[in-house]
């Protein structure tokens, strides 16, 4: 089994594939896939959300506020600015590889999960992405002083009613990342992001466009990283594919069972698990089980036909 990074330790992760997935359970996956291809074309997709009414990024972060304002009970977040972190790498001993983590500590800032800042990327359209840099003791790494702590935010420069779900997404990995351990297993960081993702999709427009935009846009990288998998012979960018691909799977049926859930309350205990992971209660695994989430139950095509909007 591939060996963690020491980021990946730093944060928790105990391993990458634990339940043991690979490309060989993804047989169901790409038979539809190679059926499917035909309908997904990346740019045009993308040509469709440019389309989308405009928002300002004030307004998008209203719409992303009210959405965990009204869902989650929010922590605050160690962030750090440019400046403390260009001065304390001047602490880090770059011959023996250490740092003492009570000294990182004192260059961070509580601040609340909305006061992060948010840059737009003029190089890309349709794009959001945290930026962080951990200062860490490589002899050290799962130190009970350690902290994760974030920069900012990365949007692309297209700020349309699509982009609220992009940034509910970036702030979902905060919130996760905010937590050491969060998920056992690599391969699931992106389930919640991706799942949240959705909702926001699903609540700014009543009449599904924006949904299905997201889903289809989402579910063409798919068909993207499912090519790519049967090509890669280099064992970590396999599992980097797995990353996104497992996680596209497991959000899909996690939010088709959502949407399916006829009473309010259940519904809600979607979101109180979710919390739990945020409150470092449950893991992103305690959250797929306690649903009894299979690989193979994420493959079935009539779901896959949904989650990409083909019937």
């Amino acid at each position: 089994m591939i060996k963690l990074s020491e980021n990946e330790i730093y944060s928790g992760f105990e391993g990458i594939g634990l339940d043991g997935i690979s490309d060989r359970k993804l047989t169901a996956l790409f038979t539809f896939v190679s059926k499917a291809k035909n309908s997904f074309q990346v740019a045009q997709i993308e040509n469709q959300i440019k389309g989308l009414d405009k928002l300002s990024l004030e307004e998008i972060k209203d719409i992303a506020k009210s959405f965990y304002v009204k869902y989650f009970r929010l922590p605050k977040i160690n962030t750090i600015s440019p400046e403390n972190l260009s001065k304390l790498w001047d602490y880090y001993d770059s011959v023996f590889g250490k740092i003492d983590y009570k000294i990182v500590n004192t260059f961070l800032n509580e601040q609340d999960l909305f006061d992060i800042p948010i840059d737009i990327d003029d190089n890309n359209e349709i794009y959001g992405i945290i930026n962080k840099s951990i200062v860490a003791d490589r002899f050290n790494l799962l130190d009970k002083d350690r902290k994760k702590y974030f920069l900012s935010i990365e949007l692309g420069r297209s700020l349309t009613l699509m982009t609220p779900s992009l940034l509910v997404h970036e702030y979902a990995h905060v919130l996760q990342e905010n937590v050491l351990g969060y998920a056992k297993d690599c391969l699931n960081a992106e389930i919640i992001s991706m799942f949240l993702e959705k909702v926001m999709a699903y609540e700014i427009d009543s009449s599904g466009v924006i949904l299905a935009l997201n889903e289809r846009l989402r579910f063409a990288y798919l068909i993207s990283q499912c090519e790519n998998i049967k090509e890669e012979d280099n064992e970590i960018m396999r599992y980097a594919l797995l990353v996104y691909i497992k996680s596209t799977l497991v959000a899909g049926k996690m939010f088709d069972m959502y949407l399916r859930e006829k009473r309010l309350g259940e519904k809600d205990k979607y979101m109180y698990d979710i919390q739990d992971v945020f409150d470092g209660k449950k893991t992103v695994e305690d959250v797929i089980m306690g649903r009894n989430i299979t690989i193979e139950q994420c493959q079935e095509p009539n779901l896959l036909a949904r989650r990409a909007h083909l019937k």
